[in-house]
């Protein structure tokens, strides 16, 4: 009952050789009812060898607030959560809030070892913007590897409907200001 209303979150890492696009394809059986299902998606696994600011895949889930503070919701011991809101189903109730989050690769450091980004959010519904946050720095966590950058959406004055979150990144290090993007698509329910 949990994977029909929330979705199913699956981990599988997989080598790659080269980079470039993919297709990923998936099938589930439901052995009590002996039904079968597929569903595939296209990504793009980018040349990170070659230097160039990259991000990874965009991730978005729902935001359970508490007294005082925000939990991610998600997590599959977690009985409070909104089940819609999930990183599978990616649909968000009018009023909630959902938090995204990304990988930076090859983002040009300081002297001290971190890196200067700058963030901003754009959000899209039927091709159109519809609202775009003010450019923000990052700010960075040491003990990762590759920065991670992120933020919050306040859903609140979003009407219900299917929009398209994408994210851009600037390195402020680089002479160029280059600039990376990365999108994700969801919906607002009642």
């Amino acid at each position: 009952e949990l994977a029909l209303s929330a979705g199913l979150v699956y981990h599988l890492q997989v080598p790659l050789k080269l980079p470039g696009p993919y297709q990923l394809r998936v099938a589930l059986r439901d052995v009590a009812g002996d039904r079968i299902g597929s569903a595939s998606r296209f990504i793009d696994v980018p040349d990170v060898r070659k230097g160039r600011l990259t991000l990874s895949g965009l991730l978005i889930q729902g935001v359970e607030q508490r007294v005082g503070q925000a939990v991610a919701t998600g997590d599959a011991d977690d009985d409070t959560r909104d089940a819609p809101s999930t990183l599978a189903v990616r649909a968000f109730r009018h009023g909630s809030d959902a938090s995204y989050l990304c990988s930076v690769y090859n983002a040009r450091r300081a002297p001290d070892g971190l890196p200067r980004l700058e963030t901003e959010a754009r959000l899209y519904r039927d091709g159109v913007e519809v609202f775009r946050t003010a450019v923000r720095n990052t700010i960075p966590v040491p003990a990762n590897t590759e920065p991670l950058v992120g933020g919050v959406l306040h859903l609140t004055d979003t009407p219900p409907g299917d929009y398209v979150l994408e994210l851009i990144v600037v390195d402020r290090l680089d002479k160029k200001a280059t600039r990376a993007a990365q999108t994700i698509d969801f919906s607002v329910i009642r």
